[in-house]
């Protein structure tokens, strides 16, 4: 009986115990995550816009912070997808990142964002139309980390603030027809650091424009987690019936993370000064992933 013991304890793979040179047993950890998509009973809840597939990716990396193989980039379908690590990943693997974003199932090179590196992620697109609002709405991303791989859960959250700006006088204005709007917009964003490391300039028109219709411009800008406004100018050009170009002020805009922020500003002669509200609500949009063994 014991020699059939020792036998059949020989024949566990790898898969199933492993030593670890002392530093306790491992086994392959799986990692679900669960994305808020799809879900009209809870305001937590997006929609995955037209013409668009939400897929998620896990990029690993080592004690020092370097990335460790090559990302693994998988399907979100009905809002859940799971990731699995390896025991001989977990060798050189210490940590973990994930961004969960929308691309566009025609050309999917055509996405948002520039993600070859979840350390530094940047702008794909340099230029956005503002009539096309599955576009808009694809500018919508999550991520979130994991600081030790078989950490219990983890939950992934916007790295953004939600903007939007309006004038409290659009009929100051009335007669535009096209607004371009412009700003420097932070780039470059460290999922592990929650820091930006660069920017990219951007573009947003709106060939249809009419003033009266509500906010003029709503975008997510990275927020990181040293930088509490956004310290460059956001300027919006208004051509056709009436011409002029409106610039919000550098610091004027608050970047609070996962939050929904209305900036009002009224159209004068003078600066344009901006009244600032905040919808803390909005951080109930989240998506949250839980690993086990």
């Amino acid at each position: 009986l014991m020699t059939l013991c020792a036998v059949l304890f020989a024949s566990c793979g790898q898969e199933e115990i492993v030593s670890d040179n002392g530093n306790g047993v491992k086994a392959p950890v799986t990692i679900s995550v669960q994305a808020p998509v799809n879900n009209p009973l809870s305001r937590a809840g997006v929609t995955v816009p037209d013409g668009y597939t939400m897929q998620c990716i896990m990029q690993l990396l080592d004690t020092d912070g370097n990335t460790v193989g090559a990302q693994d980039i998988k399907p979100v379908a009905d809002g859940k997808v799971s990731f699995t690590i390896s025991v001989d990943e977990q060798k050189d693997a210490a940590k973990a990142l994930f961004w969960a974003e929308y691309v566009p199932t025609a050309d999917v090179a055509n996405k948002v964002y520039d993600t070859s590196d979840l350390r530094a992620v940047g702008y794909n697109k340099a230029s956005f139309d503002m009539t096309d609002a599955a576009l808009m709405a694809a500018c919508d991303a999550f991520c979130g980390k994991l600081e030790t791989i078989g950490n219990a859960s983890v939950t992934l959250k916007r790295p953004f603030a939600n903007i939007s700006v309006q004038p409290k006088n659009p009929a100051q204005a009335a007669g535009a027809t096209n607004l371009e709007v412009k700003y420097n917009a932070l780039s470059g964003y460290d999922i592990l650091e929650g820091k930006c490391t660069a920017t990219a300039p951007v573009t947003y028109t709106n060939a249809s424009f009419n003033p009266a219709n509500g906010a003029w411009f709503s975008n997510f800008f990275f927020a990181p987690a040293d930088v509490t406004k956004f310290g460059g100018e956001v300027s919006m050009a208004l051509t056709g019936g009436y011409e002029r170009t409106i610039t919000i002020r550098a610091n004027a805009l608050p970047l609070d993370v996962n939050m929904q922020i209305m900036a009002k500003f009224e159209i004068g002669d003078g600066n344009f000064e901006v009244d600032v509200e905040v919808d803390a609500d909005y951080e109930a949009l989240e998506m949250k992933v839980g690993s086990y063994i």
